[in-house]
């Protein structure tokens, strides 16, 4: 996996520590690129051997009137793929974040709703694939990448921390769900997050993995068991029971 543009690549065998422990894998998401981040100096303070983006890496839908508190009002506007791409230079630009990106943190992502393009976004946006290209030049996905010819940015990466000393139980899978591109509309009967080719993949996935330790990365919650407000996994409950019957199948821990 290639480091975030326009910085070259990261091996992942770097991973591995001469101690073959493992030190830190930090991950976090909402972050808007038209603010200051001063958070990116305490992420390198933490000296993370892996930073995953969990989504919502821009806001790149558009504000329309939107008032939060008291009471949700107004609403966004879906961005274009020329839109998201101005702030992900923005992103790349900006000095805190060039600093992390000159550190060599190897990095892993995937995206949410404001990332996608569209609040709340689902199947019905209409720049997915522009929104998707954007997204994966961001974070210097491979020219040759499976992610550039599939539907979604889903992924997943296994990595040895023990490779470097022959240490076994070191093996950690990152699993990373994309819950936008071919999500349904809220009030579609029996909705779902993943859609057909995404579970296959998923259950392939976990079903052929050697890994000692899983990290799905979902880009909203899954075991918040009732709808409080905003989006979770409860919003589908067909869907996030098959999630979880699957995890417990395949015994992931």
């Amino acid at each position: 996996l290639q480091q975030a543009a326009p910085r070259p690549g990261i091996p992942f065998e770097m991973l591995s520590g001469t101690d073959g422990a493992v030190s830190r894998i930090l991950f976090g998401s909402c972050n808007l690129a038209q603010a200051e981040q001063p958070l990116w100096k305490h992420i390198l303070r933490r000296h993370p051997d892996l930073w995953i983006w969990g989504g919502d890496n821009i806001y790149g839908d558009i504000y329309a009137g939107v008032k939060l508190f008291p009471i949700p009002q107004g609403k966004f506007e879906p961005g274009s793929p020329e839109h998201l791409r101005n702030l992900y230079a923005m992103q790349l630009q900006n000095p805190d974040y060039r600093q992390f990106l000159n550190a060599s943190v190897p990095m892993l992502a995937t995206w949410d709703d404001h990332d996608f393009g569209m609040n709340d976004g689902d199947r019905t946006y209409p720049w997915r694939d522009g929104s998707q290209a954007a997204f994966l030049d961001f974070i210097g996905e491979p020219v040759d990448s499976p992610r550039r010819q599939q539907q979604g940015v889903y992924t997943s990466k296994l990595i040895d921390f023990g490779a470097a000393d022959n240490l076994p139980g070191r093996k950690v899978l990152v699993v990373l769900l994309d819950l936008r591109y071919r999500k349904d509309p809220y009030k579609t009967p029996h909705g779902d997050f993943l859609a057909p080719e995404q579970w296959q993949w998923l259950n392939r996935t976990l079903e052929e993995s050697t890994a000692d330790v899983h990290l799905i990365i979902s880009s909203l919650q899954l075991l918040q068991g009732r709808t409080v407000a905003g989006e979770n996994w409860v919003r589908f409950p067909e869907a996030r029971q098959r999630l979880l019957r699957m995890l417990a199948q395949h015994n992931v821990s």
